[in-house]
């Protein structure tokens, strides 16, 4: 092109994040001779995208030294920012400076306020949140309060805040089901999983996706029902993920089942012989099993693979 103009660069810049070349698209950013929010708003979003929170929280804090005023897409962006790379205060700072400039005055940021404060541990602040505009929330604000009290351990309370929804009005979506599935699982409370599980294309008609099913293999796996839950995975309309097998994993661990626990160690080992996690869990059902042959036999097949576990660490 001979005559390259904002939304030229801007395309460019935005196929290039689409495909996870940050990179490059940074370069590009750097060259452009002036831009806009949309320039600035697309290379953050793509930071974000790739995990690398802090540094689309620094890119957001050269936006603002260039006095150009963020938007409500910039503001999403730096919570979701900083909920990625923990940074609580920079999102406290932000939602003050968003409350002395009455930059939420139709509510849109609500669900990322609550998204940011539950992720960051505040459920307190969450709540009050979402408390305070009872008239405006929608499916957003709903689907984010409901997993913010499902990961807080407050899994009857997240179950009150569905059915409170849809007596509202408001609908279900497959990611506000995955929440309230998830809260099931955390609260044991089978009859209720099911019965939500069940209603997934018959009431809300939306098709399951493996997500809806790995949060039944969890409740049933939490329950010692492993037996059950081996069998449903079996019978899963798509091929079980390393996730499903992970989550069955997990709950023969938490059992000490040795039978099914080998399976779905074998099972992850075929999608991925170059993870160590698989083994290491089966060493240690087999520790607690007592089953020294079955531990000495792990560990060797763990030497021989070549893999290694990955060393525990803390992100503070």
């Amino acid at each position: 092109m001979d005559a390259k103009n904002i939304v030229s660069w801007n395309a460019i810049i935005h196929q290039y994040v689409r495909n996870g070349q940050i990179g490059t698209a940074h370069e590009l950013f750097e060259e452009m001779p002036s831009r806009d929010l949309i320039s600035w708003n697309t290379l953050v979003s793509g930071y974000c995208q790739m995990g690398l929170c802090g540094e689309a929280l620094a890119l957001i804090h050269k936006m603002v030294l260039s006095k150009l005023r963020p938007n409500e897409i910039t503001l999403c962006t730096v919570f979701q920012a900083c909920t990625g790379s923990g940074a609580f205060k920079i999102g406290k700072s932000v939602h003050a400076f968003i409350e002395k400039n009455n930059l939420n005055s139709n509510g849109v940021l609500d669900h990322c306020l609550i998204d940011m404060y539950s992720k960051c541990g505040s459920i307190e602040k969450a709540v009050q949140i979402f408390n305070k505009e009872p008239n405006r929330r929608d499916l957003y604000s709903w689907t984010s309060i409901i997993c913010g009290l499902t990961m807080h351990g407050f899994a009857k309370d997240a179950i009150l805040m569905f059915h409170a929804m849809q007596r509202t009005g408001v609908w279900p979506d497959d990611v506000t089901l995955v929440g309230v599935l998830n809260a099931c699982a955390h609260g044991e409370l089978i009859d209720e999983g099911f019965s939500i599980f069940n209603s997934i294309e018959t009431v809300y008609s939306i098709s399951p996706k493996i997500e809806h099913y790995g949060c039944v293999v969890d409740l049933l796996g939490r329950v010692g029902r492993l037996k059950e839950a081996y069998e449903f995975v079996l019978n899963m309309p798509m091929k079980p993920n390393l996730v499903i097998w992970g989550t069955l994993l997990s709950a023969c661990k938490m059992h000490k089942n040795v039978e099914i626990g080998e399976i779905a160690s074998m099972k992850m080992i075929e999608l991925d012989p170059s993870d160590a996690w698989p083994r290491v869990m089966l060493s240690s059902i087999y520790a607690e099993a007592l089953d020294w042959s079955g531990l000495s036999g792990q560990w060797k097949e763990l030497k021989d693979s070549g893999t290694r576990k990955a060393p525990g660490y803390s992100l503070v």
